[in-house]
């Protein structure tokens, strides 16, 4: 009987009303809950904070309401009001790569926001104090709520600053490469026409000369007289083609449509290719540099279907806009092994030094590379703006 009283105590209340032993249990397990979620809160804080990434939370708005100390200094949040609600502000102008500026509505936690799906990309801001920062920014949704909208955005930064300026160091250090190496074909060109096609071209005259006093040799001396200067004369017109390939003197004299006619004539009088070009009669002087580097891409496409197509023809188009200058390089043959074009597309300075120098031209130039192969054949995309933004 006592047992039982006591077992009776156990279960009223401090009003003498008997509860259930259950809602002990319930608010035992709401405690332990409670407290693993404190810890996990601690635990997601402390990761966070000591990252080098900075990480930052948007809430629906696309207004910050948390940071780690990584995300306010690379994006210079401060405390700040809008609207008149306090929360963190940033003090960056922000920019595309190209340099255009970019909306609030077009940056990528709220392109995040209003899509629903992860965004990835590169940006560049700029800091009060004028210095500049490359920002990799990769912006994830939260689980949206019952009316499918995200509830905010984990937005993770990433400073790549010295990468962009390593690279464009290298890139500049590149374009220095290949300019010396077109002057020194230039230079050596103008050697050559103005030094040993000259004096070849003396003694092409001297044994002609000579040749009408052949009577007094004997036949084989003659015969070998006339045997020399067909030498020297195919020797001149080596040496002059030598010249015309590292530098066509039309192409500075006359333009990039007059020079690629040569050099598609020149392929195609040598044998074992024929090649079509076609461009606009109104395609007319571009600035130099553009001309120079469209010259050499064209150059080198048609070398390579020389030497690794097996094509009997290729064709050569150029097409020029207001903005833009295009040149496509095709040919039917046996194309790229897979392996290659892959490498090609990925940019690797393995898939050969041809390829990496046409890419290089195009890209100094602010323009694009495209190349594509299979059993039809390859063909070779360049696009480069006539004008480059500042």
């Amino acid at each position: 009987m006592a047992v039982r009283t006591v077992a009776a105590r156990r279960t009223r209340g401090s009003s003498g009303t008997a509860k259930p032993a259950a809602s002990k249990s319930a608010r035992g397990d709401r405690d332990f809950w409670s407290r693993e979620l404190r810890r996990t809160e601690q635990r997601y804080r402390s990761a966070v904070s000591v990252l080098r990434e900075g990480v930052v939370v948007l809430d629906a708005r696309g207004a910050y309401r948390d940071a780690n100390e990584s995300a306010r200094r690379l994006l210079s949040l401060v405390k700040g009001k809008t609207r008149g609600r306090p929360q963190l502000v940033s003090r960056l102008r922000w920019f595309r790569p190209d340099g255009t500026p970019l909306r609030a509505a077009d940056r990528p936690a709220r392109r995040a926001l209003r899509t629903g799906g992860p965004v990835t990309e590169v940006v560049t801001a700029r800091r009060r104090d004028g210095s500049q920062v490359w920002l990799a920014i990769n912006a994830v949704p939260l689980p949206a709520c019952d009316d499918g909208k995200p509830q905010g955005i984990v937005a993770s930064f990433a400073d790549i600053t010295q990468v962009r300026q390593a690279g464009q160091a290298l890139r500049e250090l590149t374009a220095r490469l290949l300019r010396l190496r077109d002057d020194e074909q230039r230079r050596v060109a103008r050697q050559l026409h103005d030094g040993a096609a000259q004096t070849l071209s003396a003694a092409t005259l001297n044994l002609a000369v000579v040749i009408q006093s052949a009577a007094r040799l004997s036949q084989p001396a003659s015969r070998a007289l006339r045997e020399a200067r067909a030498l020297v004369e195919q020797a001149s017109r080596e040496v002059r083609s030598l010249a015309h390939l590292l530098h066509p003197p039309n192409l500075d004299e006359a333009g990039l449509a007059s020079a690629l006619q040569w050099l598609c004539t020149a392929l195609t009088a040598r044998g074992g290719i024929h090649v079509r070009l076609s461009s606009p009669r109104s395609l007319g002087r571009l600035p130099r540099q553009i001309e120079a580097d469209a010259f050499r891409i064209v150059q080198e496409c048609l070398s390579n279907v020389l030497r690794h197509s097996g094509a009997r023809a290729a064709a050569v188009r150029v097409e020029r806009t207001r903005a833009r200058l295009r040149l496509e390089v095709s040919d039917r043959g046996g194309g790229m092994p897979s392996r290659l074009l892959s490498a090609v597309r990925r940019g690797d300075t393995r898939s050969g030094i041809g390829i990496a120098s046409m890419r290089e031209r195009a890209l100094l130039l602010g323009g694009t590379f495209e190349i594509d192969a299979g059993a039809w054949g390859t063909r070779v995309r360049v696009s480069v703006p006539l004008r480059r933004r500042a």
